[in-house]
């Protein structure tokens, strides 16, 4: 075909596209397309093919298939990103066993030259899974003291009472008031440390902060199944941020009794080296409370430790 030819067959073909268009064809050509389109659909809806069309093309996700962990509640996992990139000590995760009294199983720090660092003595979750079964050395919840940091309460340490005969519990009085609480090890006198140690959280709720999270988790024990003179509600905070891991656990009388109540926290530090003189310590207080040398008993006073070798105020720390 010649220049002329291909020049004359193109201004036809545009003048019948032109003529097409502006005969109105265009639009009501799509119209009928949507329109057969939308009765096909209705046919298929109604004979179950859309359905079946829709679940090939975009299927639902499978259920989240989540692991139970110790005590059989899931364990909960804090965490934040690094901002210092490697040139400050920065907290990166603590992780906590609502279903073991929130025991602060672990938490890891991003150390400069060292990586991230597990601060906590504590094994694997599969493995304290095992181990705190509820059962021989985890009677009544005592090897929660054994790994990661426990929470205790409604006292601290041990109590110590009289063996009650053919039971694995103690008894001793408080203001008149018999209480009644678990020994640690058949037909001893010293107490397990505390009883929140295999319960279970009521409720844990999790939040996010600017530098890190924070979690809440509620306790209603009660009275304990009726070992202690009243009962209680419990509540654990806890807040992460790059230099902070903050604990705060708040206690409220809900009986119509008085009860003695103590709290205190029983971790265990992780030392790398294995040599105890590499670890530094800093306590901010300079008093204790007096033991009574002969019974090993607190005795209600607060004495001073400032320059002994029990002051951990130094803010370099202390050997």
């Amino acid at each position: 075909m010649k220049p002329a030819e291909q020049t004359s067959q193109k201004r036809k073909t545009s003048s019948r596209g032109t003529h097409f268009s502006t005969r109105g064809w265009v639009t009501p050509g799509i119209v009928s397309l949507l329109c057969a389109g939308l009765l096909i659909a209705s046919y298929e809806h109604g004979h179950g093919n859309l359905h079946k069309l829709k679940t090939r093309v975009d299927p639902a996700p499978p259920p989240e298939v989540m692991q139970t962990g110790p005590g059989g509640q899931d364990a909960v996992r804090l965490s934040r990103s690094a901002t210092t990139i490697g040139k400050d000590v920065e907290l990166i995760s603590a992780t906590f066993l609502p279903g073991r009294g929130m025991n602060v199983f672990q938490i890891t720090a991003l150390i400069p030259g060292h990586g991230e660092v597990s601060l906590l003595a504590s094994p694997s979750l599969p493995i304290a899974d095992r181990l705190l079964s509820g059962q021989d050395e985890d009677a009544n919840g005592s090897a929660s003291t054994t790994m990661g940091g426990a929470i205790l309460l409604p006292w601290a340490q041990h109590l110590f009472g009289t063996p009650v005969p053919n039971s694995d519990m103690l008894e001793t009085s408080w203001n008149g008031h018999p209480i009644k609480f678990p020994a640690a090890m058949p037909q001893s006198t010293m107490s397990v440390e505390g009883l929140l140690l295999n319960r279970g959280a009521d409720g844990v709720k999790s939040d996010v902060l600017p530098d890190g999270q924070s979690l809440q988790a509620k306790f209603h024990p009660g009275n304990f199944s009726g070992e202690w003179p009243s009962a209680i509600d419990v509540t654990v905070d806890a807040q992460l941020t790059a230099h902070d891991l903050d604990l705060t656990v708040t206690a409220k009388n809900t009986g119509t009794e008085p009860m003695p109540f103590g709290t205190g926290w029983h971790p265990f530090f992780a030392i790398p080296s294995g040599d105890r003189t590499d670890a530094l310590l800093r306590i901010p207080s300079q008093t204790v409370e007096e033991i009574d040398r002969h019974t090993g008993l607190p005795t209600g006073r607060m004495v001073s430790v400032n320059d002994s070798v029990r002051d951990f105020s130094r803010a370099a720390g202390t050997r």
